[in-house]
Parts: C-alpha cells; structure tokens; sequence
C-alpha cells in the first residue's frame, strides 16, 4: 500500500469516529437532538459566509437513523446537512461544541 493511499484510510477512520462520538453524545440528548447555539467560551460553528454581515450557522443537531444531521440557517433559510459532507476539521469544531454544551447542560 502506497503510503498516500495509508494516510487516506487513517482520515477516513478518523472522520468517522468523530462522527460516531457525536452521534453517541446527541443520541442520549432529550428528541435525540442538540441545540448548539453560540455561545459565552463557545463561537457559532459557521458553514457558510454570506458576506462580510452575515453567515449560515449550525444551531441544531439530531438524529436521523444512523446519520447525524446538523441544521444550519441564515435569516428564514434553512440547510441540513449530513455530518458526513464536513471535512475532519470542521467535525472537530462540532464535537467541540457539543461538548461544551454538554457541559452547561449537566
């Protein structure tokens, strides 16, 4: 195995065991869903920059069968997404998260 083709195997297993450790945690959660709205110690997890006034935030996940979905907004306009399409960098911010919120919630 090339050693390209090992470090891409490792990012995969990485990024789902984020996922596996969100979807863990917001499972437990009361509807199997997270509000995780910006808060004091804890920025808005941004999925899109509308203009330099504005962008789309994550301000809720739930479940959905073996997926986990977060729902982003902007104004009235409302996005889901599945964590899957989120790159490991940006999961690690959500996990962040929830754990923070996690926290004030206990």
């Amino acid at each position: 195995m090339k050693e390209s083709e090992n470090y891409q195997k490792k990012y995969e297993t990485l990024k789902k065991s984020i996922i596996t450790d969100i979807w863990t945690i917001v499972k437990a959660q009361p509807d199997r869903s997270m509000e995780i709205m910006e808060m004091k110690n804890c920025p808005a997890i941004v999925t899109y920059v509308i203009d330099d006034q504005e962008s789309e935030v994550i301000n809720e996940l739930y479940i959905n069968g073996n997926h986990v979905i977060a729902i982003a907004s902007y104004d009235d306009n409302e996005t889901e997404y599945n964590l899957n399409e989120f790159e490991t960098p940006m999961l690690i911010a959500i996990l962040e998260s929830v754990e923070k919120h996690l926290e004030i919630l206990e």
